[in-house]
């Protein structure tokens, strides 16, 4: 397998300086370009153009079968990377460097090469390599996997996991909801690890967390006065929070409130912290969680 491009994680930066793809607003109109996750629909990349109403790709947006060379180039790509010891899956944000190929062939090969960069995260595909090709199409998104071990030593329950991870992470790079197809060596397959695959895979909104920390970024360092903010989908629009340091005591604590309740909604709160490094915590009632580890100097 050729070596993989480097990864690097992405610099706090301003609002305003931020580039499109990682500013989360709620869908407003029917032109808004989005990926949505968790049932939660965020912007993204508003310079492309915005998918049919339908869900399906525009075909003038389509590609054909990737994993030509093209110019290397730095590309933040999501992923998904599961909770240790669970199975609910959290995007995992971060840029590649020296990347090849397309978008999704990109993320799909990070996902299945198991490059995780959050320290709380593991990899969301099992320890099996294949080599990836994509297509896009006007109903459905094609992955090949060639070269994967059929007969590996996968758990059916693993197995659905690192499906939904590959849908989750094709659905945001094509910024969709396409059912995936997935080949094995360019052929249909019946079955995966125990799963079926007679039909495309869809994304199930159970299976990925359903709250997103924008503010601060994973590893920022940030003032001993700080306010996060981001974005959640809570069914009574409360969220809990709290900031632990490395033996997991609690050193601040607290709750806050979604803007409307059982939508996609805003949230923010104020945090004052002692100096030193923390984790924090933003959680809903219904187990979805993410977690960032700050400076606080």
């Amino acid at each position: 397998m050729p070596a993989l491009p480097r990864l690097a994680r992405p610099e706090q930066q301003p609002d305003e300086q931020r580039p499109a793809w990682w500013v989360p607003r709620v869908l407003a109109a029917a032109t808004a370009t989005t990926v949505v996750i968790g049932g939660i629909s965020w912007a993204a990349d508003r310079d492309r153009p915005a998918p049919p109403t339908d869900g399906a790709v525009d075909e003038t947006r389509s590609v054909g079968a990737t994993g030509g060379q093209e110019e290397p180039r730095d590309l933040a790509v999501t992923t998904y990377a599961v909770a240790r010891g669970g199975t609910l899956l959290f995007a995992d944000r971060h840029l590649v460097e020296d990347a090849t190929g397309d978008d999704v062939q990109v993320a799909v090969q990070q996902l299945v090469s198991r490059q995780v960069v959050d320290d709380d995260l593991a990899p969301g595909w099992p320890e099996v390599e294949a080599r990836v090709a994509t297509r896009v199409g006007s109903d459905r998104v094609t992955v090949d996997l060639a070269g994967l071990d059929t007969d590996a030593d996968v758990g059916r329950a693993q197995a659905a996991t690192a499906l939904q991870a590959l849908v989750w992470t094709v659905d945001t790079a094509t910024r969709s909801r396409l059912p995936v197809e997935v080949l094995l060596d360019g052929a249909p397959a019946d079955a995966l690890w125990g799963v079926p695959l007679g039909d495309p895979v869809v994304a199930e909104d159970g299976a990925v967390s359903r709250v997103l920390v924008d503010s601060p970024a994973d590893g920022a360092v940030v003032s001993s006065a700080f306010t996060v903010r981001g974005w959640a989908r809570s069914e009574d629009g409360r969220l809990a929070w709290r900031l632990v340091d490395d033996e997991e005591v609690v050193v601040r604590e607290g709750t806050a409130e979604a803007e409307r309740p059982g939508e996609v909604a805003a949230y923010d709160f104020d945090v004052s912290s002692p100096v030193g490094d923390f984790i924090l915590v933003v959680s809903l009632a219904g187990g979805s969680r993410e977690t960032k580890r700050l400076q606080v100097r």
